[in-house]
């Protein structure tokens, strides 16, 4: 297979992303009125139960997928057998998903009483499995997957403005949102096919794949305890308001944290087969693509944190409404967590699992999941929603750290990783204090929050592009070669 443009690739997956957070943006005010803080907290509690659930279904496929999907991705008979393999596998673990679901709803009463809402969301499992999305990420069929989310969100868009009016729509909106995922999985299950059938294998050919899938299946369901368990424990020692209310916070940290991994996203099919290929008499293209990507992270990460801080406030109005203002310190709150979570995400895995580090990974997922649940039930009833942005924030340092102590690598390959350039970091300094006296000198002259919003955001980006044009930035200039040619 020929190398896709890995710039290209980011851009569309980048786009992807944005689009995720116009989505809200434009759904959430519109939607938070419309069924009001409690029916948005109800609806909040039950997705963030099928979003573990969802874990189950998925096990750790998608990530062991990339990684050795993308070593054998030019083999069509290898894909092939291999595929059949991780969706036989998957098969099972959607079942137990299920299983443990209809457990959940029988025996534990609060959820229970919202079994109806439950069952919709619950089709997901089924059309992730059929979806087979890891079969794009290996061939990095990424401009596809970028069309498919724009047209079934635009879709879903037209949809919630046409049908959710008032609090007694909630069922509809629910369903809305299951469709806005099982639409493109549904697509998918055509698209996929030209890289591989769909097939089943005999038990005994995907025990191979059990260890390392679980392995990484216990670092994702560690990792979705301490980012997503904050509103299921919300719900059980707060009320649905409070729900919420931090449901808004806790989106827009997930959509902009979304959209800075995306970079991550799009290149780990590429580590995983420069990784695969490399020996010693050849250039080391793994090692390079990793400075790479850390430097671009590093321009990015720090003026979206200091930028999300300085406005969250205004964020928390324009995406709720007034009724979700109190959310702005847990938005602050979980705005620095950005830089530990991204940088944890490029750690465990472009480096931990690319490398079949995995366990580490665990272990630190494992650790940050267990401090995150004993301090939610100490913090959450003392300072409430900002007691749990305050254990995100401390649980996303904790991976970070426990990772950087399970880089086994040369001590070239370290210094790739951890080196700073101290004329990258003049020109990131330089733009986060920019973007502070925006946000300080613009809200004297805009009264209006989009506008105010909109002029901080465009200034920032002028001026950001003005210094790093300025700078004469190498890694700038060779990106914006790589706009006309491919990798």
């Amino acid at each position: 297979m020929r190398n896709k443009s890995l710039t290209l690739n980011a851009i569309f997956n980048v786009i992807k992303q944005c689009l995720s957070v116009f989505f809200p943006l434009i759904t959430y005010p519109y939607v938070s009125r419309a069924l009001g803080a409690d029916y948005l907290g109800v609806y909040s509690f039950s997705d963030s139960i099928i979003q573990i659930l969802l874990i189950v279904s998925t096990l750790g496929i998608p990530s062991y997928a990339i990684r050795e999907g993308a070593l054998i991705r030019d083999d069509e008979k290898a894909i092939r057998k291999f595929s059949s393999e991780i969706f036989t596998l998957n098969i099972l673990s959607t079942v137990l998903s299920y299983v443990l679901l209809l457990t959940l709803i029988i025996f534990v009463p609060k959820i229970n009483r919202n079994a109806v809402i439950l069952g919709c969301l619950s089709i997901n499992f089924f059309t992730t499995l059929m979806g087979r999305d890891w079969l794009n990420s290996i061939h990095e069929d990424f401009l596809y997957i970028s069309i498919r989310y724009t047209i079934v969100h635009i879709a879903s868009l037209i949809l919630i403005l046409i049908f959710v009016k008032e609090p007694g729509d909630l069922v509809k909106y629910v369903l809305i949102m299951a469709f806005s995922t099982a639409g493109g999985e549904l697509l998918n299950a055509f698209h996929t096919l030209k890289y591989s059938p769909y097939g089943f294998a005999k038990i005994r050919n995907i025990k191979k794949h059990i260890r390392p899938v679980l392995i990484l299946f216990c670092s994702t369901i560690a990792v979705t305890i301490y980012v997503r368990s904050d509103i299921t424990m919300i719900g059980f020692l707060m009320s649905d308001k409070d729900v919420g209310i931090y449901t808004i916070s806790s989106k827009v940290y997930l959509v902009v944290k979304s959209i800075l991994n995306a970079v991550i996203t799009v290149t780990m099919p590429r580590l995983a087969n420069y990784r695969g290929e490399w020996n010693c008499v050849t250039e080391n293209k793994y090692v390079i693509l990793l400075g790479k990507l850390k430097t671009i992270l590093m321009f990015l990460i720090f003026p979206s944190s200091v930028g999300l801080f300085c406005v969250s406030s205004y964020v928390m109005v324009l995406v709720g409404g007034a009724e979700f203002t109190d959310g702005y310190i847990s938005l602050r709150i979980l705005s620095i967590a950005l830089i530990f979570a991204v940088f944890g995400c490029f750690i465990a895995n472009c480096v931990l699992v690319i490398n079949k580090k995995e366990k580490g990974l665990f272990k630190a997922s494992a650790i940050s999941a267990i401090v995150n649940v004993v301090l939610n039930f100490i913090m959450i009833p003392l300072i409430g929603i900002n007691g749990a942005a305050l254990t995100t924030l401390i649980s996303e340092c904790l991976v970070l750290i426990i990772c950087i102590r399970y880089v086994d690598l040369s001590d070239g390959e370290k210094e790739t990783i951890f080196r700073v350039n101290k004329k990258n970091f003049v020109v990131v300094a330089m733009e986060c204090m920019y973007i502070i006296m925006a946000a300080v000198v613009l809200r004297q002259v805009f009264d209006g929050d989009i506008v105010y919003l909109g002029m901080v955001i465009i200034s920032s980006v002028i001026m950001y592009a003005f210094i790093l044009m300025a700078s004469n930035n190498d890694l700038i200039r060779e990106l914006m070669k790589d706009m006309n040619k491919r990798n």
